[in-house]
């Protein structure tokens, strides 16, 4: 069991436990504020702007964290990424 309190098999998991909760936990941080930053009530248009270019920030850490936590499970599997067809999330 992790640090976070998840059950995980892989043996790359169980010798240093933190790295891919660490990864998955900012992943739901981010997810989070991607469904919170819309709702966001702005006044300016320069709020608007300063919302438009934090939620782009956002998604590319998002994406990120996708793929790096994606290349953890490859190397955790010994699985050479670049021959891993990417799909679907998780």
């Amino acid at each position: 069991m992790c640090v976070r309190g998840h059950s995980h098999t892989c043996a790359a998991h169980q010798q240093q436990p933190w790295r891919l909760c660490a990864c998955r936990a900012c992943l739901q941080t981010f997810t989070r504020m991607l469904h919170t930053i819309p709702l966001t009530v702005v006044e300016t248009r320069k709020e608007v702007d300063d919302i438009k270019e934090l939620l782009s920030i956002c998604r590319h850490y998002h994406i990120a964290l996708r793929c790096e936590l994606k290349r953890k499970v490859c190397d955790a599997r010994g699985i050479d990424p670049s021959m891993h067809v990417w799909g679907g999330a998780g």
